[in-house]
């Protein structure tokens, strides 16, 4: 929630920068090219950061801004981007259109899937959304064909926005697979498993674990969804119409290069220094744990310093890649800090790009399956979700609590964005008009009830040395689905817009 916002210092021709960044490391490449300077004339902190959901991931204007005003005023100069300046300078999630098309057997098998997404993006500078990539590794399918389109308009350039590709992709694959599954009168999460690929459809690469199976069935049994009546607008509680509906999620399993180095100190203490950034994810918290566990000592005979691009390079915190990234090369300057003997004053450093490169080509995923249920109230057009519950195969799990709050932020965004999120576009300007927390409408508390986490067990020594595939994103992917399918079955009516506004539920009921 926190807005863009930096400090720009030159001292003795040296740019020191303190901002609110997904990456410092990545800020500093930025810097270094743009003012052509030697990588060591460039430091970017960004210790605490109030929130970045993909759009922090890069430098941003507002970098640029403070440096050159520091350089003019021979003093620090802070920049703070208003939330209004927001989707001009820095980005906003592209509008898509989506057509997806099935062939199946009576039984609901698939033969073939084809997914067309086209999006918008500026004159300035091309962005694409990789909307249509999770159809390349979902289902089995004998023929498949994934295709992106590409609009320049004149509008703001559109970034990145959290889990972005696989959370809009998933809204039209898993719609109509829904749809699928009532065509064909199979049960939604046993047309799901019907159609499980034993390697990835696209590739055809081996999966190095893939757990959807063990997730849809661990959801369904927790959600009661076994005897669940499949035909739509049957259900009344009081003036509510309910109804329930599944989705499921995938999500890439990433680990990139990164570096990091520990330090065995005089009293005894240890200090793992590595560029990684906290945005809300309890990445210090993680690193703590992963470090202490490869050095074999307290928790609290370790600390962990993140986000000062000193430290060396390191993968942004984003597209669930960092503890997996970060994790990697802190276990590694751990476990040679010890083969060396940690004794007092030694250093071991760690750069995992070649490990990295050196893994065997395979298709490493995280996977989840969201379970919901809605109320319509068919005279208002309100939704509400009495229940939200997800099943996710996210690799080792290194932070149950702060993995559990990762999962249900995910799934509280999915809501939001099925629901209520919503940009307007004044078409004589090219610009947002609800660019606002004020007109620009998200899930509060009040939005909230029931919710819920739960892990498969998930094993993959295919990964990296700590075994964890990101799940920051995976919460997100599948959920808007989930509610849209859940949607369908209170009403009998299917919703291919987002969000579902009142208005969208009144009209749409009352056209039946």
């Amino acid at each position: 929630m926190e807005p863009h916002a930096a400090v720009a210092e030159w001292h003795d021709g040296r740019l020191t920068v303190h901002d609110s960044s997904q990456g410092a490391y990545a800020v500093k490449q930025a810097l270094t090219r743009l003012f052509s300077l030697q990588p060591d004339a460039v430091r970017v902190v960004s210790e605490h950061v109030g929130g970045g959901f993909g759009n922090k991931g890069t430098a941003r204007p507002h970098v640029v801004l403070a440096a050159l005003g520091a350089a003019a005023v021979d003093r620090p100069v802070r920049v703070v981007l208003t939330r209004p300046q927001l989707y001009a300078l820095t980005g906003y999630r592209t509008p898509i259109v989506q057509r997806v098309r099935l062939g199946a057997h009576r039984d609901g098998r698939l033969v073939a899937l084809d997914h067309l997404a086209s999006s918008q993006t500026s004159k300035v500078l091309e962005f694409t959304e990789q909307t249509a990539l999770i159809s390349r590794s979902m289902y089995a399918s004998g023929a498949l064909r994934t295709r992106h389109r590409v609009v320049a308009l004149d509008v703001p350039t559109p970034r990145w926005m959290r889990a972005p590709g696989e959370s809009p992709g998933s809204f039209a694959l898993e719609s109509a697979i829904d749809e699928l599954a009532i065509a064909c009168g199979v049960d939604p999460v046993e047309l799901r498993i019907a159609n499980e690929p034993e390697s990835e459809p696209a590739s055809g690469l081996p999966f190095s674990s893939r757990n959807l199976v063990a997730c849809l069935r661990e959801g369904a049994r927790r959600f009661g969804w076994s005897g669940r009546d499949p035909r739509p607008a049957l259900r009344r509680d009081g003036r509510w119409w309910r109804g329930t509906g599944v989705a499921a999620a995938t999500y890439p399993a990433r680990s990139n290069p990164s570096s990091a180095s520990v330090t065995a100190e005089d009293d005894g203490r240890f200090t793992v220094r590595v560029t990684a950034a906290d945005i809300g994810t309890g990445a210090r918290t993680a690193l703590t744990q992963v470090a202490a566990d490869a050095l074999q000592v307290p928790m609290s005979e370790v600390t962990v310093l993140i986000a000062d691009s000193d430290f060396g390079p390191a993968s942004v915190a984003g597209g669930s890649s960092g503890t997996a990234s970060w994790s990697w090369a802190v276990v590694a300057a751990c476990r040679d800090l010890l083969a060396q003997g940690a004794a007092a004053g030694t250093t071991a450093q760690a750069n995992t790009g070649k490990a990295v490169a050196a893994r065997p080509d395979l298709a490493r995923h995280a996977y989840g399956a969201h379970f919901v249920e809605v109320a319509v109230d068919p005279h208002t057009g309100e939704v509400r979700v009495p229940r939200m519950l997800g099943a996710f195969a996210v690799g080792r799990i290194v932070n149950p609590l702060t993995a559990r709050s990762q999962l249900i932020g995910g799934m509280t965004m999915g809501l939001s964005i099925a629901l209520l999120e919503e940009s307007t576009m004044d078409t004589r300007f090219g610009d947002f008009v609800n660019h606002d927390l004020a007109n620009y409408h998200v899930a509060a508390n009040a939005d909230i009830q029931s919710i819920e986490a739960v892990f498969v067990d998930d094993p993959d020594d295919q990964l990296n040395p700590v075994g964890v595939k990101g799940l920051g994103e995976i919460g997100i992917v599948g959920a808007t689905a989930a509610l849209a399918n859940a949607v369908w079955h209170a009403t009998g009516v299917r919703h291919r817009d987002l969000p579902i506004r009142p208005d969208r539920v009144l009209n749409a009921t009352y056209a039946v």
